[in-house]
């Protein structure tokens, strides 16, 4: 039994003396996690609601196309509600622009004659044309046009109790019909036309969620795969006999990353050929969104090979790549909607790449924009991807061979 003892706590101290030989390994495995939660506790930290609460804590823009008085009130009405953030309050080019570019998850839209239909309708409710508010719903993002029906409902009933029964009937200051009256008056004749515009189309989950979960898992496998390849190489002690012939060390950096870039496309071939199984519709083409997967994956193989260059072991590269996954799908807008973030956390998000994977899948896969939108997301992945790739050659050449 002492023996037994012995060698347990022989090869305990062992292993102890092999962590702490690789320093960046071992603080990697420490702070990694604790990094992570971080990140994502300051990007989660003003997302309203409990459990998803991003769903309730909707991002609008409100047009007021009336400019009357029951009109202003009902856009003041918008503003005190707890279940949105007026983003912006602005004409309809200028919303449906935000709202194409993902800055707003819906546009209310309180359209002309607003005031002057809704007055008529309360003196002859059989005769008049009921007043209208338009409200354009994301569906390329998780939250369904439901929750912009309950939050349009739940403002227009205070709007109703508060403001415009009380101007159409000129009621005295501080004199209310009870609520429950105006809530059956409300049921019986539904004077307001709310009518829901769906741009995106109605789409199905795996659609929806394709743009969030490719980019995470390209990311991933890519930068993994790649991060092993040099290290690899000085690892079975390879790398200095390369070094000794004539090939220089950015050309063995830009021949293997071509090799893994082979690779890269036939994963995103792939995954485009299994998504057709599962009824995802490419609305803007399948060219554009093969160059999307595939730039997606050579951003990720130029990090992963940016780490093999000055990492000196397999553990160190595993758990950078591991790290830097899980940050940048955080605050990078695959797991949370980048909007919903703290504007510092935006800032940050937008220079990463997977924020711009995101959206140009998003774009392609869902919206179905034109290229004006995808064309500088597909530029930035590619430019991203390069000036890393420059990075990992300029580091190499001032690594050391073993």
């Amino acid at each position: 039994m002492e023996s037994k003892r012995k060698r347990i706590l022989h090869v305990l101290r062992n292993e102890f003396k092999i962590l702490s030989s690789d320093k960046k390994t071992l603080v990697f495995f420490l702070l990694g996690p604790i990094i992570v939660i971080t990140v994502f506790g300051v990007a989660t930290a003003s997302i309203g609601g409990t459990g998803l609460g991003n769903l309730t804590l909707l991002k609008v823009a409100v047009v007021d196309e009336d400019q009357s008085t029951l009109s202003q009130s009902l856009v003041s009405r918008f503003g005190q509600s707890s279940r949105i953030d007026v983003k912006y309050r602005t004409d309809r080019v200028a919303a449906m622009n935000a709202f194409q570019d993902g800055r707003v998850d819906v546009v209310f839209v309180i359209e002309k004659g607003f005031d002057r239909k809704l007055r008529s309708f309360y003196l002859h409710p059989v005769e008049s044309e009921k007043a209208v508010l338009t409200i354009f719903v994301d569906t390329s993002w998780v939250m369904p046009p439901s929750a912009a029906n309950a939050v349009a409902s739940e403002v227009l009933l205070e709007f109703f109790v508060s403001d415009a029964v009380p101007k159409i009937l000129n009621l005295p200051t501080g004199q209310q019909i009870p609520r429950e009256r105006i809530e059956e008056l409300i049921v019986k004749f539904t004077p307001i036309n709310t009518r829901v515009e769906t741009p995106y189309g109605e789409n199905p989950l795996f659609s929806v969620l394709f743009p969030t979960l490719v980019p995470l898992m390209l990311m991933s496998f890519s930068i993994q795969l790649c991060g092993l390849s040099i290290v690899g190489e000085r690892i079975r002690g390879t790398l200095s006999r390369i070094l000794k012939t004539p090939v220089r060390k950015s050309e063995i950096v830009v021949g293997k990353t071509l090799a893994y870039l082979v690779i890269a496309f036939g994963q995103s071939f792939g995954v485009f050929v299994l998504t057709q199984f599962f009824g995802l519709v490419v609305k803007s083409g399948v060219i554009p969104l093969l160059l999307a997967l595939f730039l997606t994956s050579y951003t990720g193989c130029a990090l992963g090979m940016f780490y093999s260059t000055f990492s000196t072991s397999e553990k160190a590269v595993i758990q950078l790549s591991n790290l830097t996954a899980l940050f940048m799908n955080v605050i990078g807008g695959a797991i949370l909607p980048l909007s919903s973030m703290p504007e510092i956390v935006q800032t940050v998000g937008k220079i990463l790449p997977t924020s711009h994977s995101v959206a140009v899948l998003r774009s392609i896969a869902v919206k179905g924009l034109g290229p004006e939108s995808w064309l500088p997301e597909l530029l930035y992945l590619l430019l991203f991807g390069t000036a890393v790739l420059v990075l990992a050659i300029v580091t190499f050449r001032f690594a050391k061979a073993d």
